[in-house]
């Protein structure tokens, strides 16, 4: 995977081109693809961490760089290209936002591109049908990563009913008889760890949520009686809640395909703050904790994320780009007007237990957390624990904050640094992996216990088509 911003010059040592840049990382998407003579490469590139991806054609031989799209400034960009067999066109991935992609094609000359699908679905990982007559992609349309095909005239996407749920990564042999792709197995439960007390040796660890779909996004109730949580048992990912021992699980969502996630809870329990894309565009929605139709807080076109709740009841913050960047904003929690907080970047903001401070992430897919006050003011940062994968999975509460930790041990490590004098001590190790990627991690309120997303069967498949039609 490629991301980054190249310079103009390729240049040779020992029979291999180097490319330099810088990276600007974005998901599991690939950043470059060859010519079939060559002679060119495709490239998803940016000269800055603001502006949105755009597509460049380089030559590694002469250097030449010539731009080919230019996304609108609101989006990701443009990524994931594949050029033609014939060399004469290029399709891509358009990323309105992380979840949401469509597929569109442009030609090697230039001029404007034109979009293929319209699904406001998660498509990802093209391939072109060795005649060049159709594009396979993968789409998360329906809810299930399925590979579908589309002719380059235009038309309806048709599913590959042959290759199964969670299909990815498309790809044609070069006699164009065999056609293969990835069938990802990886399974994740939510785990609960009972912190070790003066009269424990160690931690104990469960396993409280699981089933043979993805378990993830967990956060326990302000009363700990109950967890909220993503689950995808469904057929889509939508939010559930249960017992705090994973008891009398109950779907409260049905959007039946749009990603619905980031769940957080009210003050008094009764009301769970979560986001969702039933149209494409990312909004906040707000649903009783019982049950009932969702109720959508925001309408901007701009991608409203991650919500959380003030601890007074008054206010739900949100990560939105609606300003050109992610950054934290607030809004009543009624729904209204909302002001933005943070101008330096700002990701998945949690309110400090006293509802004097908001700590968050400067930007998405980083670990570096920072601090600003609830009136908005001066942004400071406060600890970075170096986790790209992890980046996700910390948590505020009285005694400071808590991180996942894979470096410095041989075992998982859960670790806290103390805000007030800036030291770090480990408070338990597991054997496992995190599910990487999302969030998760949350204390309960008495402090005793911890709930995650783990991971119980990684892996995936290859499979492939004979004489594929």
């Amino acid at each position: 995977m490629f991301g980054g911003s190249l310079t103009d010059r390729a240049y040779s040592d020992g029979g291999r081109t180097r490319l330099r840049g810088h990276r600007f990382g974005f998901g599991a998407h690939s950043w470059l693809h060859w010519s079939t003579d060559g002679k060119w490469l495709v490239v998803s590139d940016k000269t800055t961490a603001e502006e949105p991806f755009s597509l460049y054609l380089l030559s590694p031989d002469t250097g030449e760089k010539r731009k080919l799209t230019s996304p609108p400034a609101s989006i990701i960009g443009d990524c994931s290209p594949a050029f033609s067999p014939d060399g004469k066109s290029i399709a891509f991935v358009r990323a309105n936002s992380v979840a949401v992609g469509e597929v569109w094609v442009v030609s090697t000359d230039g001029g404007e591109p034109k979009e293929m699908t319209f699904d406001a679905a998660g498509a990802s990982s093209l391939a072109w049908t060795p005649s060049g007559r159709e594009i396979v992609f993968s789409s998360r349309y329906l809810g299930k990563n399925r590979l579908f095909r589309i002719p380059v005239e235009g038309g309806n996407p048709q599913w590959l009913a042959a290759c199964g749920n969670d299909a990815q990564y498309p790809t044609f042999s070069r006699q164009g008889n065999r056609f293969a792709w990835t069938q990802n197995t990886d399974n994740a439960d939510i785990f609960r760890l009972a912190l070790r007390t003066n009269t424990e040796k160690s931690a104990s660890l469960s396993n409280v949520i699981n089933s043979t779909a993805q378990e993830v996004s967990p956060r326990f109730s302000p009363d700990g009686s109950r967890i909220v949580f993503v689950s995808g048992r469904s057929g889509s990912d939508e939010i559930w809640v249960c017992g705090s021992q994973g008891e009398n699980p109950v779907r409260l969502t049905a959007f039946r395909g749009p990603l619905a996630g980031s769940p957080s809870w009210s003050p008094d329990g009764k009301q769970i703050v979560f986001d969702s894309r039933p149209e494409g565009n990312a909004d906040i929605f707000v649903i009783n904790s019982n049950g009932g139709q969702p109720r959508r807080l925001t309408t901007d076109p701009a991608e409203d994320i991650v919500p959380t709740w003030s601890h007074d009841g008054r206010w739900i913050y949100f990560t939105s780009n609606r300003s050109g960047r992610l950054q934290v904003w607030k809004m009543p929690a009624d729904g209204g007007d909302a002001v933005q907080l943070t101008k330096n970047g700002g990701f998945e903001p949690q309110e400090s237990p006293d509802g004097k401070w908001i700590y968050y992430t400067e930007d998405r897919g980083t670990s570096s957390v920072w601090q600003i006050s609830t009136a908005g003011g001066q942004e400071a940062p406060v600890y970075d624990f170096h986790q790209k994968n992890y980046c996700r999975m910390w948590t505020i509460n009285n005694e400071g904050l808590y991180f996942a930790d894979d470096q410095t041990s041989a075992r998982l490590a859960i670790k806290c640094f103390s805000l007030a004098n800036k030291s770090v001590k480990t408070v338990a190790e597991i054997d496992g992996t995190l599910r990487s990627g999302v969030s998760g991690l949350s204390m309960s309120p008495d402090g005793k216990s911890l709930v995650f997303p783990m991971v119980v069967q990684p892996g995936a498949d290859l499979i492939m088509i004979e004489d594929f039609h």
